[in-house]
């Protein structure tokens, strides 16, 4: 296959997408952690989650910071198993996710043809008289985007205390 002048433009495209995407929401994801460990002076639950935090780690590569370089640059201990002996410290992560996605998502509803149906969502609404009635609307051809600050704190999924950084709700009991 020779090398179109389309094609290289579509791969540095992509090459762009991977690297910069990666790394931006990295840095973010690392900022909201970091947000959430300034907060433990704020209360002493925040502090509680910090004080097993530092538990962990010192349990796992001890009580030197220099230590969990070493660690960290042992070949012989694989990414899955340091992991696994640190379940806080996943939790920790997963709960920053969480309550501060560092990015979104969308998703988009085809236009009606002959093989896509119409996509129609009721709609209910209330007039200026109290009256209630549902509106049936088709959303084809629409980009949808979710909120995922709602979706993240909805008490009905993550229970009364949605709003809450726990990262105790990620372990196993």
């Amino acid at each position: 296959m020779e090398p179109t002048p389309a094609l290289i433009k579509n791969t540095v495209s992509q090459l762009k997408s991977f690297l910069f995407a990666g790394q931006d929401t990295t840095a973010t994801l690392i900022q909201w952690i970091c947000y959430e460990l300034s907060r433990a002076s704020l209360s002493s639950e925040s502090a509680s989650f910090l004080k097993q935090l530092t538990e962990e780690h010192n349990r796992i590569f001890g009580p030197n910071p220099w230590s969990a370089l070493d660690a960290l640059s042992d070949s012989h201990l694989s990414e899955a198993t340091l992991g696994d002996k640190l379940p806080y410290t996943t939790a920790w992560v997963k709960e920053t996710l969480r309550l501060h996605p560092p990015a979104g998502t969308a998703r988009y509803v085809p236009q009606v043809s002959s093989t896509t149906p119409p996509f129609e969502v009721d709609i209910p609404t209330v007039d200026a008289n109290g009256k209630t009635s549902v509106l049936s609307t088709r959303l084809n051809g629409l980009r949808i985007y979710i909120c995922q600050y709602l979706v993240h704190r909805n008490p009905s999924v993550w229970g009364d205390d949605a709003h809450a950084f726990n990262p105790a709700r990620w372990l196993d009991e």
